[in-house]
């Protein structure tokens, strides 16, 4: 499994890790989870820390992903911080489909921002909109 997801120690933010590579499948799964986190927590910040991903799912996943997202309505009172990985491998499109989401998001109205500095994506996330 790539990635995990948990409510943050001591913010009111759901931080979803990715690692590795992502299945389709594994990210299925994160979203679900993250989900039900924010449903059972009330919580509608979340971080994305995406520095250990070194294979990210395709822009059509993305896409599919992001429509699960829509239908579960608390898409435009949340915002997304996400985390750019630290070490990109040669060939990686781990950033440029982590901007896809953002571009995705953003012209839909979402409040996403990818982040090169974990601490930057938190501040911008607790901070008041």
């Amino acid at each position: 499994m790539g990635w995990r997801a948990f409510v943050h120690p001591t913010l009111p933010i759901i931080e979803t890790q990715y690692a590795d590579a992502m299945t389709p499948q594994d990210l299925h799964a994160a979203v679900a989870e993250t989900i039900r986190l924010a449903i059972e927590t009330g919580h509608r910040l979340f971080l994305g820390d995406c520095r250990a991903l070194r294979q990210a799912p395709s822009t059509s996943d993305i896409c599919t992903m992001f429509e699960a997202i829509e239908r579960t309505g608390l898409a435009h009172e949340a915002r997304e911080a996400m985390v750019l990985p630290e070490v990109v491998p040669p060939g990686s499109d781990v950033a440029e489909n982590l901007r896809f989401f953002e571009d995705l998001a953003v012209n839909r109205g979402f409040h996403v921002q990818v982040f090169s500095d974990r601490q930057a994506a938190l501040d911008w996330l607790v901070s008041p909109r």
